[in-house]
């Protein structure tokens, strides 16, 4: 009974611990088989050196909120490409967390392109940009004498930029089948170039 009660309880820790975790939707590889009837997403998502201890992504939702995926920002930006089904797509946030994964906030991003609605069609590409994400952190001192209030985080969206040809190119490389695939760039100009 005793190791039970250990069990159960291990769990609901577990539970606990994990029920704010950010889940990153997994990359397409190399070795990925094509899947005539997904659409694939892509870009890329640069997270600036100095964030070494803190994550960030960038979340992409279906209108009809049935499926969201989430692009991790990471230090070697390379391109990242989800397979998701056929649809209407939307940027609408950033996420953060700590290296653990323990999600420390969400914020609506607002950008020329955020939350505008684009469609997606099986066996076809959309690249959405290249974006790199930014943290500063500090930390800060109460003005109450000898107490510290720790670390703040303050995560940002740096730049957006249209390097269509260019991400296209590493991904057609990476991911042998994509480059028989129609591609699309979704924002076009409304990204820095």
């Amino acid at each position: 009974m005793r190791q039970i009660l250990k069990s159960v309880f291990g769990v609901i820790a577990l539970v606990a611990f994990c029920s704010g975790c950010v889940s990153y939707t997994p990359r397409v590889h190399s070795g990925h088989n094509f899947d005539q009837s997904k659409s694939y997403i892509y870009g890329r998502f640069n997270l600036a050196p100095r964030a070494n201890v803190l994550q960030m992504g960038l979340v992409v939702t279906s209108s009809d909120k049935k499926q969201t995926v989430t692009f991790k920002f990471e230090k070697e930006a390379d391109p990242y490409v989800i397979a998701v089904n056929p649809g209407d797509y939307l940027i609408n946030s950033l996420i953060f967390a700590t290296g653990e994964g323990n999600k420390e906030g969400e914020r609506p991003l607002y950008t020329a392109f955020s939350n505008r609605v684009f469609s997606v069609e099986a066996g076809k590409a959309y690249y959405i940009g290249d974006y790199e994400g930014g943290i500063t952190r500090t930390f800060g001192i109460s003005s109450t004498p000898g107490q510290l209030i720790g670390f703040q985080n303050d995560w940002r969206l740096k730049s957006t930029k249209n390097n269509f040809a260019v991400t296209t190119e590493l991904i057609e490389t990476q991911i042998p089948f994509l480059k028989n695939i129609p591609k699309n760039n979704v924002f076009g100009d409304l990204l820095t170039k």
